[in-house]
């Protein structure tokens, strides 16, 4: 019995760390660059999503620079609304994150988007690369009408003692009636794998 539970866990993480470096592959071309947008990600990354988005605001994610984004979080986009109201003084959301190098050579990566009021929409992207800009691994998720959004990876078969960036960037969409109705939160994280 213990023979047949432990080929089953093996197959099942075969399975998965092959899944992530299928996932990963269609990415690996794609490379960061003090020019690339965060429409140029999303665009390479998560197509989908990218054109889930309306015209106005795919037209603002091209002109925000990821790099500005992830580093320093000085990029941000509102839709104006004449009759929006503020901010609750309640309503808050926040991104916090989590990356390690649980053994040689592999990277593992979460974040999680989370608000104060269930939201119509939250998004939330990983994009890890390493010194040269070429992109590794990606996850990706989008969560509606919740108030809480998560992405977690695991990529294996990476360079040993070499440096990777991971960052975040979330796209939220407030509830209805509040200013701004949309704003992109980020944060970028170092680590020098095992």
């Amino acid at each position: 019995m213990k023979k047949i539970i432990g080929v089953i866990l093996m197959a099942v993480l075969m399975l998965s760390s092959s899944v992530n470096v299928l996932a990963s592959n269609g990415t690996e071309d794609f490379r960061i660059t003090e020019n690339t947008s965060l429409g140029d990600v999303m665009k390479n990354t998560d197509p989908e999503t990218y054109y889930n988005y309306s015209e106005e605001q795919r037209e603002q994610f091209d002109a925000i620079n990821f790099i500005d984004l992830t580093e320093n979080g000085q990029s941000t986009f509102e839709a104006s609304d004449p009759d929006a109201r503020s901010w609750y003084p309640t309503f808050g959301a926040s991104l916090s994150t989590d990356q390690s190098s649980p053994s040689k050579g592999t990277l593992s990566y979460s974040g999680t988007i989370s608000a104060t009021e269930a939201c119509p929409s939250l998004y939330l992207s990983a994009i890890a690369y390493d010194s040269g800009g070429s992109v590794v691994s990606e996850m990706a998720n989008t969560r509606y009408g919740s108030s809480q959004v998560t992405v977690a990876n695991i990529r294996y078969n990476l360079k040993s003692g070499g440096t990777y960036h991971v960052a975040y960037y979330g796209i939220i969409e407030a509830p209805a009636g509040l200013t701004p109705s949309s704003g992109v939160v980020s944060s970028t994280k170092y680590i020098t794998l095992k």
